[in-house]
């Protein structure tokens, strides 16, 4: 059904992707909500003509190489969620920045001189950004993930040294920062930009601070040489005045998002607006394109201003924007609608306020605010369309799934399935709560299960059993019904921790949400986090955790905790006192400790890596924040690591029965080099001055580790 709607958007030629090409990944199937599942064939316009029917942007129209306007919605450690048109939605790696950022992540593993600029200080949400679709991947479900690029090589990859032109509008990132400027890198093989430190102050922004990687959108302010060097200006006063015409060279080869254009209508149909701009190109505008209250006012032949959405090279397909937001390229987008986050709402009373073929329909939401129903929502996934009785419905309930930044508009579905799901978002859930879930995935770390299309959950590796599992595979399998109790969630990170230990699961007693609810005496089930000499620490929810002394893990007295206790293990654990602890637990290899080390990553794992020391590839482990002093640094160096990847000047801090530990940390290598360590309680003295790191923060104080696995205790006092 879906296969015979494509031929009344024709676009020429026959262009297939091979199904060999896509990469599957596992990322949850949640990147885009609106794609169609059956295949298609997609048909590409040879020349720039003008389409027959106006529709919106679908997943199944993006390729590699399409070029984007973007928001930026969300910024993590390692990546950026960046909201594109149509409720699209794309994920920018941090590898995917510029050439100068990488080698400042890899060269940074081997100077601890400065912290690295980290994505939350490059990006903000509301950040608008021209992107490059870099790659099209496929998640396990079937969907497209879109994976993004900045990187100017990509985006100004049809720009060229004698193309450039004085009034361009540019998009590059700082490659350097210079004592009278910084250069940028605007993508253009054998052009130097260079910004001067008296174009980086502005009325707005006096004290501009640039940092290798930050993202510009920048005006072309004089060419020289040929070409080969170019002065920039990022004033957004100038910036936003810079209108793309064709006497500076733009044309369909080598046309960029947010480029303002002066176009003319040229046709106004119910869906949206053909216009012609540059002299003889033609675009199109959607119906969400086009500026609400201006929409009957657009007639043919008036002159309009307009900024490119997106182009698709192959297709030569030109997406138009006349919305207010979009035509400032230099300012930003509000990222969130203005009042409360209502994605997740169920509403009741929603009235179809219009309907576009192709594209989906409008819904007046009951408060008098508008939603958009993509098509494939309009439907359950293996129903016929059936557009005019959805249309004719008197009343709808939807489900607010989205929101789309570039449009300001709520996305939503009319899906019986998708309203009555019990968790929608990460917030929906609470540490405690007992859910059912389907097994997705068994990893080294753990098995991630999924307790609906938008959420999944980590089940540690300790957590998938009252008893530690050897062979995991044999009681598992992907697409296994499972009953988990939440131990943590993390809506902001989207981080969701579950316990399949049935003495958890079912446990009767009252639960240690947050330490207030450990009050003494109360008795709750807990786990064994970690066994030392002096006692156990017992976890319970939401990181609560508690210290079981050596005198009060058995009434029987326990002079090796380790023979009696184990990680993962679950426990009875009561409150004793104030303030105090919850109550109820060597390789025969050549390192020593310092010994100074070179080893190759095999394996990166949740807390850090598994490496081989070469030449005997024994195998050792070099925790995440180990890899620096600086732990801000710490996630950054290890992402940029992979799996082949060779380490030097990392020395052994630790050896057990269990593990090697190695550490980069310059300062423990220095008191390794020095000897400036205890190797046992009985060497230290009151007044001695130790380097250590900090290996727990509790309500009572602060755990602090040191070479040859030492571990002390400062006291809040």
């Amino acid at each position: 059904m879906m296969a015979s709607t494509e031929e009344d958007f024709p676009r020429g030629g026959t262009a297939k992707k091979s199904a060999d090409s896509k990469t599957t990944v596992g990322r949850a199937q949640v990147d885009n909500l609106f794609q169609v599942n059956e295949l298609t064939e997609n048909s590409g316009l040879t020349l720039n003509t003008p389409a027959k029917i106006v529709e919106i942007l679908h997943i199944k129209n993006v390729k590699e190489g399409m070029l984007m306007l973007g928001c930026v919605k969300e910024v993590a450690d390692f990546e950026v969620s960046v909201g594109l048109p149509c409720g699209l939605q794309g994920f920018l790696s941090i590898r995917n920045i510029s050439d100068s950022y990488t080698k400042l992540l890899s060269d940074q593993l081997d100077s601890d001189d400065a912290e690295i600029c980290s994505l939350p200080h490059l990006f903000h949400p509301g950040m608008v950004l021209r992107c490059a679709v870099a790659q099209l991947d496929v998640t396990k479900g079937g969907l497209q993930s879109i994976q993004l690029s900045i990187n100017p090589k990509l985006v100004n990859k049809s720009v060229t040294s004698s193309s450039l032109k004085a009034g361009m509008v540019l998009s590059g990132c700082v490659e350097s920062v210079e004592d009278h400027g910084c250069i940028v890198d605007i993508g253009v093989s054998g052009t130097k930009a260079f910004l001067p430190e008296e174009a980086m102050k502005t009325k707005q922004d006096q004290q501009r601070e640039l940092r290798v990687g930050q993202y510009l959108t920048c005006l072309v302010e004089a060419v020289k040489n040929d070409g080969r060097v170019v002065s920039l200006s990022v004033n957004p006063a100038a910036v936003a005045q810079a209108c793309a015409e064709p006497k500076l060279g733009w044309s369909l080869s080598n046309l960029l998002p947010g480029l303002l254009v002066k176009a003319t209508v040229k046709k106004v149909t119910k869906h949206g607006l053909l216009l012609d701009f540059l002299s003889s190109f033609s675009g199109q505008v959607d119906f969400m394109h086009m500026e609400p209250e201006q929409t009957s006012t657009y007639t043919e032949g008036l002159q309009v201003q307009a900024c490119v959405l997106y182009v698709e090279p192959s297709t030569r397909l030109v997406g138009l924007t006349l919305r207010r937001h979009l035509l400032q390229p230099g300012s930003g987008i509000d990222p969130a609608p203005a009042g409360r986050d209502r994605v997740g709402e169920v509403l009741k009373g929603c009235k179809m306020a219009a309907m576009h073929h192709l594209s989906g329909a409008v819904l007046e939401l009951p408060d008098g605010n508008r939603a958009f129903v993509h098509r494939n929502h309009l439907k359950e996934p293996n129903e016929p369309a059936n557009e005019s009785r959805v249309y004719a419905a008197p009343e709808h309930t939807c489900r607010i799934l989205n929101f789309s930044p570039m449009e300001q508009i709520h996305f939503a579905s009319l899906r019986k399935s998708v309203i009555e799901k019990l968790f929608y978002r990460y917030q929906d859930l609470k540490a405690g709560q007992v859910v059912e879930g389907t097994v997705s995935s068994l990893l080294s770390q753990g098995m991630v299960v999924h307790l609906s299309d938008h959420i999944k959950g980590l089940v540690p590796r300790t957590h998938l059993s009252d008893i530690v599992l050897k062979n995991p595979e044999k009681k598992y399998v992907p697409g296994m019904k499972v009953k988990c109790r939440v131990l943590s969630v993390e809506p902001e990170g989207k981080k969701l921790y579950l316990t399949r230990k049935k003495a958890l699961v079912e446990s009767p007693l009252p639960l240690f949400l947050s330490y207030a609810d450990a009050r003494p005496g109360r008795v709750s089930h807990g786990f064994v986090v970690c066994v030392k000499d002096f006692g156990c620490i017992v976890r319970f929810y939401n990181d609560v955790k508690g210290l079981v002394p050596l005198s009060q893990l058995s009434s029987e007295p326990i002079l090796h905790p380790e023979e009696a206790f184990y990680v993962g293990q679950v426990l009875k654990a009561a409150k004793a006192v104030e303030g105090g602890a919850a109550e109820a637990a060597e390789p025969q290899v050549d390192c020593e400790v310092g010994k100074k080390l070179e080893v190759k990553v095999v394996k990166k794992s949740v807390n850090g890596l598994e490496v081989d020391i070469l030449p005997d590839e024994i195998r050792a482990v070099l925790p995440t924040m180990h890899l620096s002093d600086h732990m801000s640094n710490c996630p950054l160096l290890r992402e940029g690591l992979q799996e082949g990847d060779v380490i030097s000047n990392v020395v052994c801090v630790n050896r057990n029965k269990l593990n090697i530990t190695l550490t980069k940390k310059p300062m423990v290598r220095r008191a390794l080099e020095e000897e400036a360590v205890a190797k046992d309680f009985s060497e230290v003295t009151v007044g001695m001055q130790l380097v250590g790191w900090v290996k727990n923060i509790m309500p009572y104080g602060v755990f602090v580790e040191f070479p040859y696995g030492l571990l002390g205790l400062s006291p809040n006092l």
